[in-house]
């Protein structure tokens, strides 16, 4: 089974749409912080809320001593990466910066938390 989170961008206008929407991940790979592309080229109508995949794991129901867990990001294919080529964080707590930007409107970035407990069951909380 794999567990995916996601997050929602919302277009908080209640008149105007918002174009060209992207959303990137940043995050820590050892003392450099990097950022991959989610999702862009969207557009929101006033009001609407679009959720968008970020990170993933899965939740091997008989692992095996070669299961590797790891919290793997959702960069899409068409970015080049595929399967063991996506960004990924090992097991534990890690700080990711999601950055979203629209033509109509100021970027903005939010900090979040991404960890596995002790079941290694994936969350994420903006800090």
């Amino acid at each position: 089974m794999t567990r995916n989170l996601l997050v929602g961008i919302k277009n908080a206008d209640p008149l105007h749409f918002i174009s060209n929407c992207e959303l990137y991940v940043e995050i820590p790979e050892g003392t450099i912080k990097k950022s991959y592309l989610l999702e862009k080229g969207f557009t929101l109508n006033p009001g609407e809320e679009k959720f968008i995949s970020v990170v993933y794991n899965h939740d091997y129901s008989e692992p095996t001593e070669r299961t590797v867990y790891r919290i793997q990001f959702s960069v899409p294919i068409v970015g080049g990466y595929y399967g063991v080529t996506q960004p990924w964080l090992p097991v534990g707590t890690h700080f990711i910066i999601l950055k979203a930007s629209a033509t109509e409107t100021k970027p903005c970035e939010v900090v979040c938390k991404v960890w596995t407990d002790d079941r290694k069951k994936l969350h994420m909380e903006r800090v």
